[in-house]
């Protein structure tokens, strides 16, 4: 695909929802096999350079902001057990 053809698209980062649960499944999937769920990226979106980069950045943003929430105030590392 050149570049003209992928302006025409949403990015594959602009389209992955972190809200979506089905997003993050198949990101899970990603993470323990190397690769997207068959038929996860749909052929609409154009996937850019870098989007492991940006996924992960959008990711740990989302995790921050879940984090330092009203709702969800950051917990102590539980302790290891011995033995």
């Amino acid at each position: 695909m050149n570049i003209s053809q992928a302006q025409n698209k949403p990015s594959f980062c602009e389209w992955f929802n972190t809200d979506d649960m089905d997003h993050l499944h198949a990101y899970h999937i990603l993470q323990k096999t190397g690769m997207w769920p068959d038929n996860f990226v749909p052929e609409r979106v154009w996937v850019e350079p870098g989007w492991q980069a940006i996924l992960a950045f959008k990711l740990a943003n989302k995790w921050i902001d879940y984090k330092l929430s009203d709702n969800n105030k950051i917990q102590p590392m539980p302790k290891k057990r011995q033995g």
